[in-house]
Formats: C-alpha cells, structure tokens, sequence
C-alpha cells in the first residue's frame, strides 16, 4: 500500500541535528509514512551519516541534488521531494527541526473525522537553541486565513498537511527567498475556509539558531520587498512590510515562554 503521509526534509549541513531529527520520526506513533531526504549541496557528512542510520528502514528515501539551483534555499530539494512523492498527504520537516511523537496520528485523526479537510495547520514550539528556552505561538489569524496570507505568513511549514491532489503537477516552491509565504498563496488561494484546520494543540518544534537563514533580518526585509514587488508598486510593498513588521512585533509579545523537556529534544 502507499503510504498515508510523505515527510520531505531538504538537507543542509545537518550533521548536528541528525539523531534528534531521526528520533522524532521513529518514535511517530502513527507508522504508515515515507520519508523523502533531499541533501541539498551538504559540504558535510550529513549524506553519509543518513544513509548508515536509514539503511534498514525502507520507509527512507535518501538522494543529492546535482542540479544547478536558481537561488540559494531549499525551495529546489522541496520541489523534488514532491514530485517523487507517494503519500496521500505531503508533510515538510526540516533537519533542524522536531515532531512530537503524536503529530501524525493527530493528523490521521483529524483528517479522518472530517473528510472535507484538505489542509492543517498548527500552534507550534519556538526553540532558541542556543538559550535553551522554549516559547509556544499560536498563528495570529487576521479576519481569516485567506486575508492574512495577502499580508504575511501565519502558517508554519512544519506544522503543515496538505491532500497530495490539492498541490498537483502545477504549485510548487518558486526560487525565491521565502518561497514558503508564496506557496501558500498558490496553494490556498481557491480553498475554502471549511477546508482548512487550524489544530491548537502543538506537536511540532521550530529550532531557531544564530545560522539560521531566517536570522538575518536585513536579508529578510530585502527578500520580502522582493515578493511583495511581484504584485504591488514599491510603495504599497514598502507598507506592507512595515504592517508586517508591526504584526510580527505583536506576534512576538503574545508569545508564551514554556518549560520543556529538553530530555526529549536534546541533540
């Protein structure tokens, strides 16, 4: 039988998180999933640890992109990772990143009760890894999912299950730098509201780290104007960011600093 659910993970210099990445899918609870690994120009031995821990379980995939990439990010090891795809309904995990034992099986549950949902979407963990403290956020919905998504991006990509038809041969991430907040645009743009879950309660674990693409703030304000730019004069894409920026200001202030057990999410 095909699998009920595809994992991508794109794979960057990820040798450091491997075995908690690892640990967080063999201890789903729910087990009927493939697992689609995209190294993505690693220049460490991520590959090579992957493959050694993945070896005696086929529900692995594991490949290397040879090909010439557009923009740096992973929107290219995505991309692949869904077009190689056989689950019914696609799920993103990234290496750096974390599931709670029971995220799928709540997935499995909610998608079977309401065969309607074609989309889901959660509150989530933020972790600062280097702090060690944890914060839990909730997406900040604004009048519904469909205008928010005209603004800024409420939905975090890991907490994301999506029908494997709803995204098809033709959505897939742009070779742009927060390719993330235009998918979302492409892929939810004709759904309706009855389609889509937002579940309240957090599985999933967001690593934050000094690195991390998103850090930059600069970078990011530059990619930002760049997508806005697409559609909207420079004006209107200058006050779209600075609404942006005042949301994300506010989203930062209603976050909720937790205890966690870091026993469970050590690396």
């Amino acid at each position: 039988m095909d699998p009920f659910f595809t994992i991508i993970t794109p794979v960057k210099n990820g040798k450091f998180f491997i075995d908690r990445y690892l640990n967080s899918l063999f201890n789903q609870t729910f087990k009927n999933f493939e697992v689609v690994l995209v190294d993505d120009f690693s220049n460490d031995n991520s590959y090579e640890i992957l493959k050694s821990n993945i070896k005696n379980d086929r529900r692995f995939k594991l490949i290397r992109i040879n090909l010439e990439k557009k923009c740096e990010g992973p929107y290219l090891a995505r991309n692949i990772g869904i077009d190689i795809s056989k689950g019914r309904y696609i799920c993103f995990l990234d290496i750096d990143d974390f599931w709670l034992p029971t995220k799928l099986e709540r997935n499995y549950e909610i998608l079977n009760a309401n065969n309607k949902i074609k989309f889901i979407y959660s509150s989530y963990y933020r972790c600062l890894l280097k702090e060690k403290k944890y914060y839990l956020r909730n997406p900040l919905i604004i009048k519904n999912l469909h205008f928010s998504l005209s603004i800024f991006n409420p939905i975090p990509l890991l907490t994301s299950c999506i029908k494997r038809d709803l995204i098809g041969d033709n959505i897939r991430f742009k070779a742009i730098n927060h390719e993330d907040f235009l998918f979302w645009n492409d892929l939810l743009m004709n759904l309706n509201e009855d389609m889509i879950f937002l579940d309240d309660i957090p599985l999933t674990l967001y690593s934050i780290s000094d690195n991390s693409i998103s850090s930059s703030k600069i970078k990011g304000f530059i990619w930002l104007l760049r997508i806005y730019r697409l559609h909207s004069s420079f004006l209107k894409s200058f006050i779209l960011i600075l609404i942006r920026l005042l949301i994300q200001i506010i989203i930062y202030f209603t976050d909720k600093k937790i205890e966690f057990n870091s026993e469970l999410t050590k690396f």
